[in-house]
């Protein structure tokens, strides 16, 4: 709620940044967290601690990604000749 509350602009939602809809998103993450069996379709669980500065959290969602081999490696992009820029 407190990164919620500190949106400005577009990035407020009336209809989600509320206690009642953020309570329900949260008891649903801790379901699929505790246990993770009970939703299948979902695949592998990973819980990351959300807490850190954003840089490392999204690092440690890569770190995820690449241990899981769900990112294409450099070497193939590079291999493909594209680049953006």
């Amino acid at each position: 709620m407190s990164r919620a509350q500190a949106r400005q602009g577009d990035a407020v939602r009336a209809d989600w940044d509320v206690h009642d809809v953020q309570s329900r998103v949260r008891e649903t993450y801790e379901a699929v967290v505790t246990k993770p069996d009970e939703f299948p379709l979902l695949g592998d669980v990973v819980r990351l601690d959300a807490r850190q500065p954003r840089s490392e959290v999204l690092l440690a969602a890569w770190d995820v990604l690449r241990e899981r081999q769900l990112v294409p490696s450099l070497a193939a992009h590079a291999e493909g000749g594209e680049t953006h820029g």
